[in-house]
Formats: C-alpha cells, sequence, structure tokens
C-alpha cells in the first residue's frame, strides 16, 4: 500500500486524505502499525541465533560457524548503538521533523551552515521558525537516498509547500547531507531556498 508521510514523518495511507495538522499544537501521534525498526532488528537477530542453535544440536552446522555468526551480530548491535543509527536518511528525518515543529534547537545540532557558529546558526533558525514561517505547514513522502561517495549524500522526497495555500501540490525537493566529524549533517546552504521561509545561509 503507498503511503505519504506528514510533517513528522508518519506513514498516512494514502486513500486516507491528507490532513493539515499542526504539530506544534497537536503534538506527535504515531500512526506506524506493528513493531518498530529497533524490536525487529532484535527479533531478527534473536531468531537467527535461535535457529543456528537448533541446527547445531541437529548436528547439521560447523561449531566454528555458530561462533562467527554469532560474533557478527555483536559487532553489529555495537556498530549500531555507538552511530545511534546516524544514516543520511535517519538525518534527514530528523531534520525535517525538527522543522516541522519548529524544534530550534534540534535543528542547529543537524545543520551544516559553512564557517557559522552554533549560536549564529541558532539565531538563524530561530528567526526561521518563529518570526518567518510560524504558520507554514508542509507534507513529504521520502522517495529515495543518493550516495556521492562516503562524506555526501541526498535524501530525494515529494513534497507539498505550505499546505495551508490552496492550490499547493506535490513538487521534488532533495535533502543534502554531508558527513563532518563521522556524522551526518543537512547542509543548508544548499537546500532549494522554497523548502522554508528564510532558511539560513
Amino acid at each position: 500500500m503507498q503511503s505519504h508521510e506528514s510533517l513528522l514523518g508518519f506513514n498516512i495511507p494514502a486513500e486516507v486524505p491528507l490532513e493539515r495538522n499542526n504539530a506544534r499544537q497537536q503534538g506527535s501521534k504515531n500512526y506506524r502499525n506493528g513493531p518498530s525498526r529497533a524490536q525487529n532488528n532484535e527479533n531478527g537477530c534473536l531468531g537467527l541465533i535461535v535457529r543456528t542453535v537448533l541446527l547445531k544440536q541437529a548436528g547439521r552446522i560447523n561449531p566454528l560457524f555458530l561462533i562467527v555468526v554469532v560474533a557478527a551480530i555483536l559487532a553489529g548491535a555495537v556498530l549500531f548503538s555507538v552511530t545511534g543509527g546516524d544514516t543520511p536518511e535517519s538525518t534527514a528525518r530528523k531534520f525535517l521533523t525538527a522543522l516541522g515543529k519548529g524544534d530550534v534547537k534540534q535543528l542547529t545540532a543537524l545543520s551544516y551552515v559553512g564557517n557559522e557558529t552554533p549560536a549564529q546558526i541558532e539565531k538563524q533558525w530561530d528567526y526561521a521558525c518563529n518570526i518567518a514561517g510560524p504558520y507554514y505547514r508542509y507534507l513529504y513522502q521520502v522517495t529515495g537516498v543518493s550516495a556521492y561517495g562516503t562524506d555526501v549524500a541526498a535524501v530525494k522526497m515529494k513534497l507539498i509547500r505550505d499546505i495551508n495555500k490552496q492550490g499547493s501540490s506535490d513538487e521534488d525537493y532533495e535533502i543534502p547531507l554531508l558527513k563532518e566529524n563521522g556524522k551526518w549533517l543537512v547542509d543548508v546552504r544548499s537546500l532549494n531556498y522554497k523548502l522554508y521561509p528564510a532558511l539560513p545561509k
């Protein structure tokens, strides 16, 4: 089933009209059904271990293979805990959620704006969210991710700008990202200026 995503990144069935929700007033409500991604990962790992142990008991598997499988699972768990699941797509979703909520602190933490200091970036985001666009709302749907080497990427999406404006329709946009000190950040300087009023530069 196709789905749309609101400014908070929630899945909404395509046959349900896109609602003009106000994230800052209504708060968040999770429309995703079933277990979370973390639960799925945990269940998948445990299931693999159980199946491997059962095969071992049946005499159909080499003990060395069992050790390798368990070691790989543990290494993956450690890597996930260290990076916090930091990927271009997860960073872009956090950024868009913060933008919809007007979360200036989170936007500042996720933004790369050249040589600007965090205090300067925060001041610009405060102006964009609370003065230039306090009532600006949008809907988006992530459609893909493109990697340009190991430190540059772009998250592609369909976005309906200013949903309070009559005649708004979906357009193609990209969230450009780069890796700075091992962390993915949104390259705000390269964002399309139409995405949101008074973007920091």
